[in-house]
């Protein structure tokens, strides 16, 4: 071997040493951890073992039926009266007592409140317009009433008649563009 390789072998063995060390040393935190670890699992498992019959009686309490240590009474009491019911027979009534006296339920009011009745038409007042004196005698008159407007005429119906070639037809309304 030669020098230059005894070198670089040397520095090889020198890295490789150094990597060893420090895999041990991270080996030997990890143990030491582990080992940490496991006495506090443990020491919680030894707490869970001691609590265990406490907890299971809790929990047997918890499931078992509670029974009340008195009957609760409700605040009011309703006093028992015997009802009769009868489909007539008007002298058991008088056995069950005097009827009871009933209420009237107020009716329901609706939630919104009836529309407004509608409003009388208003007068309708004359149309304004600017006048120099002559009009005010026919501004008091009451106008004329408005004339119907013409109706308009009706036309004859033709009856169609196939083939026509009337000369009259100019819009050929009459005119058939069908085969036949």
């Amino acid at each position: 071997m030669t020098e230059p390789d005894r070198l670089i072998l040397a520095r090889y063995q020198d890295i490789s040493d150094r990597h060893s060390a420090a895999v041990a040393d991270i080996g030997e935190e990890f143990a030491a951890e582990l080992a940490k670890q496991d006495a506090l699992a443990a020491e919680r498992a030894r707490e869970a073992e001691e609590a265990r019959p406490a907890a299971d009686a809790a929990k047997a309490a918890a499931a078992a039926p509670r029974q009340p240590e008195e009957e609760q009474k409700p605040a009011w009491e309703r006093p028992e009266r015997q009802t009769l019911m009868t489909f007539g027979g008007d002298e058991l009534r008088e056995q069950a007592g005097p009827a009871p006296v009933t209420t009237p339920i107020p009716a329901q009011q609706h939630p919104f409140p009836p529309p407004p009745a509608p409003e009388s038409p208003r007068p309708v007042a004359p149309a304004r317009y600017l006048s120099f004196g002559g009009e005010d005698e026919e501004a008091l008159a009451p106008p004329p009433p408005a004339p119907e407007p013409p109706k308009p005429p009706r036309r004859a119906v033709r009856v169609e008649q196939s083939g026509s070639d009337e000369p009259d037809d100019d819009d050929l309304s009459g005119h058939s563009w069908l085969r036949r």
